[in-house]
Formats: C-alpha cells, structure tokens, sequence
C-alpha cells in the first residue's frame, strides 16, 4: 500500500514540475523583476567609483529602460528538461551563474 502511494506521489510531482517548468518569457520576466528591485535597492552614494554612481543616479530616473540596458549585456543560455530548466546567467566576463527553474520558480546559487 505505501509503495502505491509513493508513487501517485511521486507521478503527481512529476505531472505538476512538467505542467509548471517555466518558459524562456516567464524566465525573462523574473530576471527583470530581480533586475527592478536591484535598482529600486541600490544606493548610488555607497559606491567609490564616479561611473557606477552616474549608472545607477540615471537609473533612478528610468528604472525599467535601465533594467532593459543592463539585460541587453546580460548573456542567458536556458536548457529546457522537460520536468525543470536551467539556466546560466553571464554578465560580461564574469562567471555564469547557474539557476534551475522548476515549478515556476527560478533558483539560483
């Protein structure tokens, strides 16, 4: 009885993390909200460096074509799974991020 029940269970959480694995646009739209709350966070007077206070004093004014600037520079490669996605984020040079997306969420380390 327990082993049926485990795997309705299991079947369940599979048909759901399917149903639920987000899309590239639904990916894009969580990355601009994290993009807007970065912004919306970020205190330009904390800053050392005159250029990343002029950046982030501009983006004040125009938050959302601020955050569609900084995604332009942004490289994300996404690799659906079918039951989750991931997805690597590289800004510049750096080193990628790595996220998994999964019942409409996107976790990154």
């Amino acid at each position: 009885m327990k082993f049926k029940l485990m795997a309705v269970v299991v079947i369940v959480l599979g048909l759901a993390a399917l149903l639920t694995n987000p899309s590239q646009n639904e990916v894009e739209a969580q990355i601009e909200a994290r993009l807007l709350a970065e912004i919306d966070a970020f205190d330009p007077g904390t800053q050392d460096e005159p250029v990343l206070q002029l950046i982030a004093g501009a983006c004040q004014l125009g938050r959302s074509a601020c955050a569609g600037f900084i995604r332009s520079l942004m490289d994300v490669q996404m690799d659906d799974r079918w039951f989750y996605s991931t997805i690597d984020i590289r800004f510049g040079r750096d080193h990628a991020q790595s996220c998994i997306g999964v019942f409409s969420k996107v976790v990154c380390r």
